[in-house]
């Protein structure tokens, strides 16, 4: 699939192959392979800490810092993730790999600022995430 990229020096675009255990990114300078026994969601995370190192972010909802995944979903794994509201359980369930509407590129933030919002999000509705 093809996605929008932000990039230091502006948007770009980049290809996405998406399988049970394993993301192939390529863009027309690099290419990236992250795999192993893990659900997509954290694939995709892995594949973003490599990226943004060199200031690149993925312009899809996965990589929103109000999107994870429930427990359930984690293990089995799939495309699916909640878009967590500080203060409220439950949440939209959205395709990590859907494209990022353009309203919502503010979303758009680091794989520890994705972490430690769900963390605040939890303590929110009163669940305890351990680091």
């Amino acid at each position: 699939m093809q996605i929008e990229i932000k990039k230091p020096d502006g948007i770009s675009v980049a290809n996405l192959i998406v399988e049970n255990n394993k993301i192939e990114y390529s863009d027309p300078t690099r290419k990236e392979e992250i795999s192993g026994n893990a659900s997509l969601f954290v694939l995709l995370t892995r594949l973003r800490e490599v990226l943004e190192k060199d200031g690149i972010f993925l312009l899809i909802k996965g990589s929103r810092i109000d999107v994870h995944p429930s427990g359930l979903q984690t293990s089995m794994g799939g495309f699916g993730a909640y878009i967590h509201t500080i203060g409220k359980g439950g949440g939209e369930l959205v395709d990590i790999f859907a494209p990022l509407e353009a309203e919502n590129i503010n979303f758009i933030g680091t794989t520890q600022q994705q972490s430690e919002y769900f963390r605040e999000w939890a303590k929110s509705i009163g669940i305890n995430i351990p680091e």
